[in-house]
């Protein structure tokens, strides 16, 4: 029984050059009076050449000739590039509406694929970019004490929107430089009301703050009275300073108590 050997790579490029000289020897014999075709490739583009419909090379820039016959060739741009996409309204994890937008810094790597898998369409980045851009945001809060969130964690989020981006374009010759999220807030129709919310945690924060550091200063005053100035204070006369002092150090206005002092030393 015959075994039947695979052609390594070396030995399918030499049959490709072998039929490409073929091709073109038939068709100097067939159009002897045909002229080469003379190609200019500009800066920071590449040349994809497809010969009676087969992928056949990859043109750098600079002048290149070949032969007319079942020739076609696209012009890629293989510099940076960048696309702002529009702003989209999505429902973040806690069910908050929130407007999202962004930009993606991309280049093409592979002119080859970007032409041959899909046909060099500039809408195919743009499309599977919003996709990926809804699809990450919703996955975090806007904002978080404890956790992540788009408002706190911005580099996180875009590095993730670029890691999953990429795999959605490697099938088009495609390297994504960066993902930013370029706007984020909260949708005109909840803003009002979590702008309220917000003054309402922050006061409170704030509150909380003063509250546990007038208790550790109201504690430390005390203790500084009985023992650097010798005044032994009755528990009725602490409870008094005490809250004294914090009626001074959580009130909003301008508060002038008197404390009066006794030493109830015998």
């Amino acid at each position: 029984m015959r075994s039947v050997r695979c052609m390594s790579t070396f030995e399918r490029q030499k049959l490709n050059e072998v039929e490409s000289i073929i091709k073109y020897g038939l068709s100097t014999i067939i159009f002897p009076s045909c002229p080469l075709w003379f190609v200019t490739v500009p800066n920071n583009h590449r040349a994809v050449i497809t010969n009676f419909g087969k992928y056949q090379e990859t043109l750098p820039e600079g002048l290149h000739w070949r032969s007319p016959i079942g020739f076609e060739l696209k012009t890629v741009f293989v510099g940076k590039k960048s696309h702002d996409l529009k702003t989209s309204t999505i429902v973040d994890c806690n069910g908050n509406p929130v407007n999202v937008s962004g930009t993606v810094n991309y280049h093409v790597s592979e002119p080859a694929k970007f032409v041959i898998n899909i046909n060099a369409d500039g809408n195919f980045l743009k499309n599977q970019a919003e996709i990926v851009l809804k699809r990450v945001t919703s996955e975090y809060p806007y904002e978080s004490k404890t956790g992540e969130s788009l408002s706190k964690d911005g580099k996180l989020v875009s590095d993730r929107m670029t890691s999953e981006l990429q795999k959605l374009v490697d099938v088009a010759g495609i390297t994504v430089d960066s993902f930013l999220l370029t706007n984020m807030c909260y949708a005109p129709e909840i803003a009002q009301s979590m702008l309220i919310r917000q003054r309402a945690l922050a006061y409170v924060d704030a509150k909380d703050t003063i509250g546990k550091a007038s208790a550790g200063i109201v504690q430390q005053i005390i203790n500084d009275v009985e023992g650097k100035c010798n005044v032994k204070l009755s528990d009725e006369r602490k409870a008094e300073i005490i809250n004294n002092l914090l009626v001074v150090m959580t009130s909003e206005t301008g508060v002038q108590p008197v404390i009066p002092l006794s030493n109830n030393k015998d």
